[in-house]
């Protein structure tokens, strides 16, 4: 038996061994997936912009919780948005598209209709979604409505189906989430902890980023 001869049986030896290790049940996640808490899942995202992100320009992302507020407002009382929307429609002046905090009287409105609330963390939390616009001049803020608002977040476990006019939010530098601030870091925190543990028994990193899935 010449060298060529063992060199094949060697590779077909050491192929059929290799298949042998590989574990294609269902205990292998990599073929069966399942979210837990040791997993981060990413919503609302386009696979081939983050991905050219991080590998192709190597630069870093963050990983971002879902926005909370407090919506609901007190007994009997119409939501914050409804109240705001309502208030720049009816105090705003002839030939004018918003009011001014202060002058209009809309914080004293406001604070009287929801005994003492705090109307510029309403204000805030409007204006990061998109459903008011605030423009700062030099004594209050302006209020006006926005006519063209934020879509929701795509929170589906398939990929969005159009990629014309792509929204900013997907040439950041930011990885959307579903989950609080809380449980986002609980789930960090957890997975920074046993990738470093695995590193220093094993040696091995078995932190992945699996960008899509197949059905």
């Amino acid at each position: 038996m010449n060298s060529e001869e063992v060199s094949e049986l060697t590779y077909k030896a050491l192929l059929k061994v290799r298949q042998k290790l590989l574990d294609l049940s269902k205990r292998n996640r990599l073929l069966n997936f399942k979210e837990t808490v040791r997993s981060v899942r990413i919503i609302d995202e386009l696979p081939d912009h983050f991905f050219s992100t991080l590998v192709t320009e190597t630069k870093s992302m963050a990983i971002i919780p879902i926005e909370e507020y407090d919506d609901e407002p007190l007994p009997g009382k119409i939501a914050y948005e409804e109240f705001v929307k309502k208030a720049i429609t009816s105090l705003r002046q002839e030939n004018e598209n918003g009011i001014h905090t202060e002058k209009s009287g809309f914080i004293d409105a406001f604070k009287k209709y929801y005994d003492g609330g705090d109307p510029l963390k309403i204000i805030s939390k409007l204006a990061k979604e998109d459903k008011i616009i605030t423009k700062k001049v030099s004594d209050g803020l302006m209020l006006y409505l926005n006519d063209k608002q934020k879509e929701p977040l795509f929170e589906e476990h398939e990929l969005p189906s159009e990629y014309c006019n792509i929204p900013d939010r997907h040439n950041d530098l930011c990885l959307q989430t579903p989950y609080t601030a809380a449980i986002l870091e609980r789930r960090c925190t957890r997975l920074h902890q046993d990738a470093k543990t695995a590193i220093q028994e094993t040696g091995s990193n078995f932190l992945h980023l699996c960008i899509g899935f197949l059905e």
